[in-house]
């Protein structure tokens, strides 16, 4: 009898950590599909900018909307390896951590869960797949750099999907991106731009193809990170459910290179990738959860006294300031004149007739953009210019014309940046579908994402 009993008391137990750790959809609060979409660096008043600028249709169809802390677990200015750990696994850790707590002891990712739960999860970054935040996810290493050992973090996870626009290669083992497709490739069906009619969704599969902006002298001719999301689902269906996460990187990048128009044209992209799943969300209300949410702010975007919204020149602006200053290093080696390189910057931002006093900025800043290429006696020229020059912000710039130029379409246009760099602003985060109103609280912090999510879906 004693046996006996022992013996059902086994199986209780037996039974019940098999229903905790191998959920069914009913044991999971219902929630079967989760989106996490992140704009990495994009601020409050970059949302601003959007919805001023461009419009912001499926950012608007969010109930709840709150701000997010971002510190490090130091209290400091996070990147994006801290805050992307924070948001994927729920911990606060140093900067460059990557899945690892602030001991160096590896944790576990949401989306490592679902996929223990028999979840598909799926990985999309319009930045390198083993860049700082889609890798917290799938990988856990002491250092954001180790860019080798995530990638193989990433052949190990077992997760169903991804989408890479490229990689970060290993300066130290020195591979090449066809060697980290090889290497992906013993696991998983690789795809590029074309023949995604012909992806299975049994099998794992890496989409990998440039995910750039669509600019008016420079149209886009690949996928858009909309289009990559909507693939995704296709892929990841399934009855068991799906977790998504996908990061729109260039709102970091642009923001990094105060680039106002390449921002806008970035967090347009992010707002339609995030407009496909509502529209799959409609299919499904009661079973989706959508979170949008951002790692930090980049560059401390502000608006000046003489914005006025929606009446910028941003959406006119022909390419990236990147392309513009190529375009200028080019026009340098052809040794065109001045009327030239003023043509070029007015034609690229839709500055319009320049007032004489923003022709003499632009000026000065042509001046240290030609000291720049004669240093190191590398560039001869016979540009005459000014020995003294004003002190000008970004005058040591790498891109310092078509920064400057930048600048003065800002400053005409009410806007302006406290920085390059990160700061410690608190972010916004969207929440729409079940358990989306424990979100609407005060003390919300980017590890609050994971635990939310956690607690909606697993019951935790």
């Amino acid at each position: 009898m004693k046996k006996c009993l022992f013996f059902l008391f086994a199986l209780l137990i037996f039974c019940g950590c098999k229903s905790i750790c191998n959920e069914t959809p009913s044991a999971r609060n219902k929630v079967k599909y989760v989106f996490l979409f992140i704009a990495d660096g994009f601020g409050e008043n970059h949302r601003k900018l959007l919805k001023n600028e461009a419009g912001s249709p499926a950012l608007d169809q969010f109930p709840i909307v709150r701000h997010t802390g971002t510190l490090n677990f130091e209290g400091k200015v996070t990147d994006s390896a801290a805050s992307g750990t924070a948001i994927a696994c729920g911990i606060k850790t140093y900067n460059g951590a990557i899945g690892v707590d602030p001991q160096r002891m590896p944790v576990k990712s949401i989306s490592k869960e679902f996929k223990e739960r028999h979840c598909k999860v799926g990985i999309i970054s319009t930045s390198p797949i083993n860049d700082a935040t889609p890798s917290a996810h799938y990988a856990n290493t002491f250092n954001r750099s180790e860019r080798s050992l995530i990638v193989h973090d990433l052949y190990h996870s077992g997760f169903d999907f991804f989408g890479a626009s490229h990689f970060y290669l290993d300066s130290r083992y020195k591979p090449t991106e066809e060697e980290y497709l090889a290497l992906i490739g013993q696991k998983y069906q690789i795809f590029r731009d074309q023949n995604w009619d012909k992806i299975n969704p049994t099998d794992k599969n890496f989409i990998i193809s440039r995910m750039v902006r669509d600019f008016p002298a420079i149209p886009r001719k690949t996928p858009s990170l909309a289009d990559f999301t909507a693939q995704a689902i296709k892929t990841l269906d399934n009855p068991n459910g799906f977790f998504l996460m996908v990061e729109e990187g260039f709102t970091d990048v642009y923001s990094h290179a105060n680039d106002a128009g390449g921002l806008l044209r970035a967090a347009m992209d992010f707002d339609r990738a995030v407009a496909v799943a509502l529209e799959f969300q409609k299919k499904h209300p009661a079973e989706t959860l959508i979170i949008a949410t951002a790692d930090h702010n980049t560059g401390g975007l502000y608006f000046l006294d003489n914005y006025v919204p929606g009446k910028t020149a941003l959406l006119y602006q022909q390419m990236q300031i990147s392309d513009l200053h190529s375009k200028l290093l080019a026009l340098y080696q052809q040794k065109a004149d001045w009327d030239l390189f003023e043509r070029t910057i007015v034609d690229t931002l839709s500055l319009g007739r320049l007032t004489p006093q923003e022709r003499v900025e632009l000026k000065n800043y042509f001046a240290y953009f030609v000291k720049q290429q004669r240093k190191g006696g590398k560039n001869k020229d016979s540009y005459d210019i000014p020995a003294a020059l004003p002190d000008l912000p970004g005058k040591n710039h790498s891109a310092s014309l078509a920064y400057g130029a930048s600048r003065l379409r800002d400053k005409r246009n009410g806007l302006a940046w406290e920085s390059t760099a990160h700061t410690g602003a608190k972010i916004l985060t969207f929440a729409k579908g079940p358990g989306a109103e424990k979100f609407d609280r005060d003390d919300l912090e980017n590890t609050s994402i994971a635990q939310l999510i956690r607690e909606i879906v697993f019951q935790k």
